[in-house]
């Protein structure tokens, strides 16, 4: 990650954690310099004892809110690597979510988590990351390591839109009843419904299972007509400006299924 990921636009942390917390290298820029006391921090780690995961995250993420100001337009990504269960600190997995949630409030940034080996707490790790749109990655052997972690760097590089939210309406008495997601979701006036998405990388696919109450009609209707209005408003990188995309569903509701009908 150090010696073949990282440039000099980015800066990059340490913290190391067993029963301890240690910061081993403060936010650092990665040019000649920063990437040289990089590795000898990596190279200085070592096993120790019980695995204190919340101090670990909670102090990296205040590494990363205290260098938020002033860098609008970056992204702020916490990689967070583990073979254990965590037995020191707050123990708890929902809270330890929680925990990473509030500390999260006035500086929000994204959570890759990697376990490592049979050991980890999957759920935990999995349900970090999805709080905030990141990843999970089993690492099975360490010779998976760099495949994850160049999986986890493409994706940081190849942001093309931030702060997306999705916005969805009902039309002709169409209800949104409910929308099955792991993102943060809020209802509108109007029966409308936000979906706050995040970041959104290149080539980055996102599904969304909708509740959706149509309403009675009193003869079929076999001709398509607009259901549901979607629009995405989103910060462009490519940009640099705030855009916005529309779409509809429209839906036809014959007499009988066609044939032909995928499920």
């Amino acid at each position: 990650l150090v010696s073949n990921g990282l440039t000099r636009a980015d800066r990059f942390a340490i913290v190391a954690f067993d029963n301890n917390v240690e910061t081993r290298l403060a936010v650092t820029t990665m040019d000649n310099d920063g990437k040289k006391k990089a590795l000898e921090a990596v190279a200085n780690l070592q096993s120790g004892g019980s695995t204190n995961l919340s101090g670990g995250l909670l102090q990296g993420i205040d590494l990363l809110s205290k260098h938020a100001a002033g860098s609008s337009g970056t992204n702020r990504a916490l990689l967070l690597f583990t073979d254990g269960m965590a037995n020191n600190g707050i123990t708890e997995p929902s809270a330890i979510v929680a925990a990473a949630q509030g500390a999260m409030t006035a500086s929000p940034c994204t959570i890759f988590t990697f376990g490592f080996g049979a050991d980890h707490q999957e759920d935990l790790l999995r349900s970090l990351a999805e709080s905030t749109n990141g990843l999970y990655y089993f690492v099975e052997r360490s010779e998976d390591i760099p495949t994850s972690f160049a999986d986890c760097l493409g994706g940081l590089v190849s942001v093309v839109a931030q702060n997306a939210t999705l916005t969805l309406e009902g039309v002709d008495h169409t209800v949104l009843a409910e929308a099955h997601c792991p993102y943060k979701c809020e209802a509108l006036d109007g029966g409308r419904l936000a979906i706050s998405l995040g970041d959104l990388y290149s080539e980055d696919e996102k599904d969304i299972v909708l509740s959706v109450k149509l309403p009675q009609l009193p003869a079929p209707r076999p001709e398509a007509a607009v259901a549901m209005r979607a629009s995405i408003r989103y910060f462009s990188v490519a940009a640099s400006a705030i855009e916005e995309v529309s779409c509809t569903l429209q839906l036809s509701r014959p007499a009988t299924t066609p044939a032909d009908q995928p499920a």
